[in-house]
Parts: structure tokens; sequence; C-alpha cells
């Protein structure tokens, strides 16, 4: 941490504008404000240091341990286009070199340390009741994960989180990186060798190698898609994301729900209940489980298989932004090396 660089936004001006912005826009929440103010969430939650909210020791094992003692929480990933929301513990935590997995019933991530950088505790009033969260950033000031203590759950043990992790500073701003994420510059579909690229994509054997692939031929994700398309790959339209859910709830055709940004991808596997379009996102309100989709973000949407071997041929709904990311990933939900069998197969046959 360092101390704001000359020329940015004292921190009580930042507060005064967050708050008279808030005045005439009650309902608002901080990544829009911040992206209307021209700051990152990570500097507008840091006009409150002291006031609700707590710097924490983002040292990451620890941390991410610590996390299992807050019992049943509400565990929270999106990115620009979609929110994923489930409940559950942190249990079932792995570390490795470069990443981490949390797997249990409710709660299921990915990780990739480097990401974590910043963790704060929150407190905020939340129409009627207080709630708390820890929330953690990457180093450009981006929020990778929330965590929250749902209405019942455990507070004394957040107290108790807070009062271990607590940061000796809480003063000092944040001053953030300068890696916003920027696409990948995609070669001339003429310079890749599709017939290559095609054959290799035959031979997969495992899924999780798909990356590998796109680096070996030097493709982007969507170039790939295009490339792939008809042999295996098919684009479907932008709404596709809503028909697939709404047939999943209408079959009750359990679902692999996968969505990330660069710090954590959160997994839901189960069903989709219930299913309703809200001004401009289209949601799952599930018990322990919403989803919010934000359809006019979506500019690619494709139907994608991937050979596995002896683990089975993976076909998913795959979702991108305009810049190519990833929105969500969305698999029917079978076990390791067996058919998806006829529901989500005809999901998919569906699509347009």
């Amino acid at each position: 941490m360092n101390s704001p660089s000359s020329g940015s936004s004292t921190n009580s001006d930042l507060k005064e504008r967050w708050d008279s912005y808030l005045a005439n826009n009650p309902r608002a929440r901080i990544r829009d404000v911040a992206k209307v103010l021209g700051v990152t969430e990570l500097e507008l939650l840091e006009t409150d240091l002291g006031s609700g909210v707590t710097r924490l020791s983002c040292d990451f094992e620890p941390f991410l341990h610590g996390l299992k003692s807050l019992g049943r929480v509400m565990a929270l990933t999106r990115n620009d286009a979609c929110v994923i929301e489930t409940y559950g513990n942190f249990d079932g935590i792995k570390i490795f070199d470069h990443a981490a997995q949390v797997v249990s019933p409710g709660v299921d991530l990915r990780i990739f340390p480097t990401h974590w950088a910043h963790a704060y505790a929150v407190v905020r009033d939340g129409g009627g009741r207080v709630i708390h969260s820890i929330q953690i950033f990457d180093s450009d000031g981006s929020a990778t994960h929330k965590v929250y203590i749902p209405k019942g759950g455990d507070r004394a043990s957040w107290e108790k989180f807070l009062d271990s992790r607590k940061h000796d500073d809480q003063e000092t701003r944040t001053v953030v990186s300068n890696h916003e994420q920027v696409s990948a510059k995609e070669k001339p579909d003429g310079d890749i060798d599709e017939k290559a690229l095609l054959a290799d994509w035959a031979e997969l054997k495992d899924t999780h190698d798909f990356h590998f692939l796109l680096r070996k031929h030097q493709v982007t994700r969507t170039q790939a898609l295009r490339l792939a398309e008809g042999q295996f790959t098919r684009r479907v339209t932008s709404e596709a994301g809503r028909d697939a859910l709404i047939a999943a709830s209408e079959t009750k055709t359990p679902l692999m729900i996968f969505v990330g940004n660069p710090g954590t991808i959160q997994i839901h596997s189960g069903s989709v209940l219930k299913t309703a379009a809200y001004k401009q996102w289209y949601n799952v309100l599930d018990p322990d489980f919403n989803l919010h989709l934000k359809e006019s973000l979506v500019d690619s949407a494709w139907v994608v298989t991937k050979p596995g071997g002896e683990l089975g041929t993976a076909t998913s709904l795959e979702l991108y932004s305009a810049e190519g990311e990833s929105i969500v990933m969305i698999f029917g939900l079978r076990k390791q090396g067996a058919d998806y069998g006829p529901a989500w197969e005809g999901i998919v046959e569906n699509l347009r």
C-alpha cells in the first residue's frame, strides 16, 4: 500500500461524490457507482475505512482456511455480465502451486491466489437489516470474490475472523495497479493451421486440456470456437442462456454452471427451479442458488463439444462478451465418464 499519487481525487472528495450520487440513486450498487465516478470499487470502498469497513491481512493460505470458521455463508463471484450466488461452507480446501480449490456442497470454487490481493470486512445497512461480508479484491481494485453472512448466520464467527485477520494499517489508502484486462489480440484466421487445430481438438483426452490446445495454436477461445463451427461448435442466439435455464427448470434437468473472473471461478451443481426476468437481467432465484445474467452484454453464444477420452465428451453452452471474455458456461450435470442422457442433449439440440 502507498499513499495516493498526486492528482488523484482525495479520499474526502471521493466520499462526497459517492454520497451525492447515492442521494439521487439510493439503490445503486457500489460496482456501478465506481464506474460512474471513474474509480475502482476498492478505492470507493476505502472511503469508509474505519466506518463500517476494516482492512484485513490477506496472507492467502491462512486467510482461505480462516473462511471455513464462518460456517454457512453466501459466496458470490461475478463479472460484468453475470453474478452467481451459492450457500454453503468453505470445506474441502486444497491449495496447489498456482491455484486453490474449495469443494463442498454449495461452495465450489477454483481460485487463483495472485488475484486475491486485498481483503476487507464490511458492515452495511441492507434494507432494514445489517449485512456483514468479507470482500476480496484484485490488485487492480476489482472485486474477485465476496462472502456474506446470511440471515441467521454465525455473527460471532465473523467477528472472530475480523479480529484475527485485522490489518495493522487502517488509514493508508491503497494505490491500485493499472492492469486493466485487455483482450488478447487475434492472429488473422488465415495464419492459423485450421486443419491441425481441429485434428488436435478431436484428440483431446481431457476437457481441462482445452486451454493448452489454444496456447499451442495461438488462438483465442472465441476464435477457436469460430474456426471449429460446424464440427465441434454451433453458434446460437444471445438469448440461449435464458432458453437453457428455462428448459432445465421445466424438465428438472440438473446443471453445472461456471461463472468467473481472473481470480475466482464459482460453480453451481444441481437443479434450477425458479427463473424470472427483471429489468436488464435474467435470473435464477432459488433458495440456495441465485444467478443474474445481463443479456445485453452477451456478444456471442456457442454450443461446444470437447472430446474427453474415458471421461466422456463434454457438451456446453458458452456465452462470451464483446471482448471475448467468458460470461458463463453451462453443462449438463453427469457422473464422470457417463453420458448426459436425453434431457441435457435435448435442451442443447433445441437451442437456436
